[in-house]
């Protein structure tokens, strides 16, 4: 009889383990096809789009975003929606550029209200004023990946990296 309950348990505890252990970390399988959901204008960010749904993420729309062609210079950028929040990707023809960009959260003296100073590849610097959202940024490759979900932002931290 005890060597029976050590087995059941002990099985419980291999399984219980296993999949506590297997939660946290990335799937090697790859994710949905999102060839059919980024539109042609788009095309470009394929690639990345994919990424991020082999990583995991449900990848509901991607359309053109507002960043594209001239904020950051001679860039294009991709709007996604995810299940977690949505995100703006810039890419870069020279990762050196993106390299120069320079972002700084300012002290505002309200915890309610956030500004970020935007240093860019030109030498200009913008001020963006985000309101109560803290700006999340994270920098990949050749790409500048812009988020205000903090749930996002963290998945996109443990994928990108």
């Amino acid at each position: 009889m005890k060597l029976k309950s050590v087995c059941v348990v002990g099985s419980l505890l291999m399984t219980f383990g296993a999949s506590v252990f297997t939660c946290p970390f990335r799937s090697s399988a790859q994710g949905r096809n999102v060839s059919s959901i980024v539109p042609q204008q788009v095309a470009y960010a394929t690639g990345f789009v994919q990424r991020l749904s082999d990583g995991g993420l449900w990848i509901r729309r991607v359309a053109l975003s507002k960043y594209n062609g001239g904020y950051f210079g001679p860039t294009k950028a991709v709007w996604v929606e995810t299940e977690k929040g949505i995100l703006e990707a810039v890419f870069f023809d020279k990762p050196a550029d993106l390299d120069c960009i320079q972002l700084h959260e300012e002290q505002t003296g309200n915890p309610k209200k956030h500004r970020y100073t935007v240093s860019l590849p030109n030498g200009q610097t913008v001020t963006w004023d985000m309101g109560h959202a803290s700006v999340y940024f994270i920098k990949d490759r050749d790409t500048l990946v812009i988020t205000r979900s903090g749930e996002l932002n963290e998945a996109l931290n443990f994928l990108l990296r």
